[in-house]
């Protein structure tokens, strides 16, 4: 925002239905970039309509100041504002979180972490085998979206994860 409109208006994305965006991401395909640089983004479009979000891609072309440096995968960047697109709700009403593989800790992105901590607090200490005490969980997380990510990211052979690059949000509706 500091040099001008603080949004970018352009369709990047073929596969989504907004064009509005305020960040956006050069990789260079993780773990895979000294190899096909292909594999991030293969195997996470695997994942276009099975309700996960995902961060959307373009291969491109990249120069700085003039001078070639290779194909970069352009992507959405993972924070409020793109899952307000995603999902058609105000960003002003996600919290989002995210763990830090340094300290252990759960980090507030936007908003707080109180309800994630008085969650796991509540799961630690009591009988998840009471149908009542699960479904309580399961107001409070999409454990269908869960239980799917766990299985792509275990089938996938993520080595990056659990321990890096985690996000989890909600917002008032859910």
């Amino acid at each position: 925002g500091q040099y001008g409109n603080s949004e970018f208006k352009h369709s990047f994305f073929d596969e989504l239905n907004y064009n509005k965006f305020q960040s956006l991401v050069l990789r260079n395909s993780g773990q895979d970039w000294l190899k096909s640089s292909i594999k991030d983004i293969m195997l996470t479009s695997l994942m276009r309509n099975s309700g996960l979000d995902f961060q959307e891609h373009n291969s491109v072309a990249t120069y700085i100041n003039g001078v070639y440096w290779g194909m970069y995968n352009m992507r959405e960047k993972i924070n409020e504002h793109m899952l307000a697109s995603k999902h058609n709700i105000d960003a002003n009403d996600i919290t989002l979180l995210g763990y830090d593989s340094n300290t252990g800790e759960v980090e507030e992105i936007e908003g707080s972490n109180e309800e994630y901590r008085d969650l796991m607090s509540y799961i630690a200490a009591t009988d998840l085998s009471v149908d009542a005490n699960f479904d309580y969980v399961n107001q409070q997380i999409d454990v269908e979206e869960y239980a799917l990510y766990q299985a792509a990211n275990i089938f996938f052979n993520n080595t990056d994860w659990p321990g890096n690059n985690i996000k989890f949000w909600k917002n008032p509706e859910g």
